[in-house]
């Protein structure tokens, strides 16, 4: 009885595994393949020599498909790898178009803002030089004071650049935007104190942001800069190729109460 029982078990893997053959199933003909030459294997007793090379031609074809199953997963496994990689670099090519592109628009900021300062302050030296003192009078306060909105343009439309910047290096603006609601919705989320530190203790052990990384560290703790791990990743990658830039959204990135890292400093 027990002889006809592995006969008919074994009899069932083999019809099994030539169904997963001929779906081109290659685990489930792995798994009926095992199964059969663990009931009835080549040196099996009750064989009979050309079941026996039977079974031993079964061996081999499970080896295959073992082999080409490793080697298909490998194959997977670098493609999604060069994937990744091309995804990081477009990823990274991309953002560096779009911070050139931003600085263009800085600069052409500054330029006009400039510009007008210039024409306000020689229009004003020109009336102080040739128009009466009652001209004069009523002239200079409305100069000084465009002179004073031109300084508060600039400062706005750098916040709004520099802001834009900051935008730009934490990645997809609707990826960073849902995960900032998802840390304000729960705030366990937050990387701990412990976890924080450390992550900033190995930005600085990196030797990539030098002293900027005791002011990312202080910049992060008083809210000033958001706690964002793609960020923190972005501004070291940034710091290799336009330290300028991650100099200035550091130090100017204001807390709760409106005040940058230096503001603070000074009012300490």
């Amino acid at each position: 009885e027990r002889a006809e029982s592995v006969r008919c078990r074994a009899s069932s893997y083999e019809c099994l595994a030539e169904i997963y053959e001929q779906l081109r199933d290659v685990r489930g003909a792995i798994e009926a393949y095992e199964q059969l030459l663990e009931i009835q294997p080549p040196s099996a007793a009750e064989l009979s020599a050309t079941s026996s090379a039977k079974r031993g031609i079964q061996e081999i074809v499970l080896l295959s498909h073992r082999r080409a199953l490793r080697d298909a997963e490998l194959v997977q496994q670098e493609v999604g790898r060069s994937l990744q990689q091309a995804e990081q670099a477009a990823r990274q090519s991309l953002t560096r178009r779009a911070l050139s592109d931003v600085k263009e628009l800085r600069n052409v900021v500054n330029s006009d803002i400039d510009t007008l300062e210039t024409v306000l302050g020689a229009y004003l030296r020109q009336q102080l030089g040739s128009s009466s003192l009652g001209v004069r009078k009523l002239l200079i306060k409305p100069i000084q004071r465009g002179k004073a909105d031109l300084q508060t343009l600039r400062k706005v439309a750098s916040a709004d650049m520099n802001l834009l910047e900051m935008q730009i290096l934490r990645g997809d603006p609707t990826v960073a935007f849902f995960r900032m609601v998802l840390l304000r919705a729960f705030p366990r989320l937050q990387p701990g104190p412990a976890e924080r530190k450390s992550k900033l203790i190995a930005v600085a052990a990196a030797n990539v942001l030098g002293d900027q990384a005791i002011q990312l560290r202080e910049q992060f703790e008083t809210g000033a800069l958001p706690n964002d791990p793609v960020l923190v990743r972005s501004l070291v990658e940034e710091a290799k190729r336009d330290p300028e830039l991650v100099t200035r959204l550091i130090t100017q990135a204001k807390d709760r109460n409106g005040k940058d890292i230096y503001t603070r400093f000074t009012s300490s």
